[in-house]
């Protein structure tokens, strides 16, 4: 699948969502979120780079502590999550909406607009997403992310002075090549891009999410070569080529696999996970083969049973004991034993605060065994902030 591990330090991580980051029905999986809480607390900046409007990104995600930014509407908008500011916005020209609906208004198709942060749909295609090419399982997604709108051209014309962006929905795949080709042909100020098959998005020309992740990048002090990218689709490519690790799931578009410098495991095999784990060595270093003969089904089961931290550059990563829904008492006992097995002997107070913050924000089951390592972490640091691990 891949030679070698990327060999720059990562500090900035861009996720696409849908088919990357989410599983096909639209979850994040356990293994995905272990592993984004780990980068977390080496200190890595975790950010969202999503097609989605803002308020529909998902709350599974956007409630992770520790990741700040969300890239939204494919780099139209880019936000702080905690307080919903937005850092940088492009809006269509008004004469580019008025080329685009003219343009298409007499072809089968319907249209979505994308507000400040809202996303809004016309009623034919919510009352039937699989009329206009969505899949079945993605009905539930366009209606609970979309606000109705009976006249959705009438609705754009509005608000044609403050669109981040539209897209056109259609179930054909040469209408779609068509279209795209026109209004290329029509306006120079368009940046086009698609995520689905049934979708054109369509936002200002300098839109796009590589525009986003240079903004955060530059933002954060972060060089190109220390970022890395997720992605699976058409409107990841750009951001794929701008990052110093471009990583495309099993799933890809082969466009993206093309461009991509590593191409992980599926969405529904964590392929976000193996790929922090095994291509940003991120964590335990898993081998597929090993893998393979433990028959498990994923690389998150191989770990638990194979070994359950994860481990890189003596970063620590608890989160799999404070997660546990079984035998929470004694479990801080259990992590200085495998410290001590593997040879870990320092750990700073800057990343047990940074662990115990994040754990107390994920998972109330957390607090007993915080409680409890508080008495002996406070015991343990020194004055240079570093206590040493002693075996029992």
């Amino acid at each position: 699948m891949f030679s070698s591990r990327y060999k720059e330090p990562v500090r900035l991580i861009a996720l696409d969502l849908d088919r990357t980051t989410l599983t096909s029905d639209g979850h994040l999986s356990e293994a995905n979120k272990q592993a984004i809480m780990l980068a977390v607390i080496k200190g890595i900046h975790v950010c969202i780079a999503s097609g989605r409007a803002f308020d529909t990104l998902p709350e599974e995600v956007v409630s992770i502590p520790g990741i700040e930014y969300a890239i939204t509407s494919n780099g139209a908008a880019v936000y702080e999550i905690a307080d919903k500011k937005c850092l940088n916005s492009y809006v269509l020209k008004p004469s580019s909406v008025d080329k685009i609906i003219s343009n298409t208004i007499d072809y089968p198709v319907t249209y979505e607009a994308f507000i400040r942060g809202k996303a809004y749909a016309s009623k034919e295609y919510m009352d039937d997403p699989v009329k206009f090419g969505a899949t079945p399982k993605a009905i539930e997604y366009v209606r609970s992310t979309r606000t109705l709108k009976e006249d959705i051209t009438g609705f754009i014309y509005e608000h044609k002075y403050e669109l981040d962006s539209i897209d056109i929905v259609l179930d054909d795949d040469e209408l779609k090549r068509r279209i795209i080709e026109e209004l290329y042909r029509v306006d120079d100020d368009i940046y086009i891009t698609s995520s689905v098959k049934q979708l054109i998005e369509i936002s200002y020309k300098d839109a796009g999410k590589k525009s986003g992740v240079k903004l955060l990048s530059e933002r954060l002090g972060i060089a190109r070569e220390n970022i890395a990218a997720f992605g699976d689709a058409d409107n990841d490519c750009d951001m794929i080529e701008y990052a110093g690790a471009g990583i495309a799931m099993g799933n890809a578009c082969e466009s993206l696999k093309a461009a991509a410098d590593y191409v992980t495991l599926s969405n529904d095999e964590d392929g976000l996970a193996y790929a922090f784990y095994n291509i940003l060595g991120i964590g335990y270093f898993v081998d597929e083969n090993q893998r393979k003969a433990s028959q498990s089904t994923s690389y998150f089961e191989f770990q638990k049973g194979h070994y359950t931290t994860c481990w890189c550059e003596n970063s620590i990563n608890i989160c799999t004991w404070l997660w546990d829904e079984y035998e929470m008492s004694g479990l801080i006992r259990q992590v200085i034993k495998d410290f001590d097995y593997y040879g870990i002997t320092e750990v700073t107070k800057k990343q047990w605060n940074r662990l115990v913050e994040l754990s107390k924000a994920t998972s109330a089951k957390a607090e007993p065994i915080l409680t409890e390592a508080a008495s002996w972490a406070e015991e343990c640091f020194k004055e240079n902030e570093v206590f040493t691990i002693i075996g029992m």
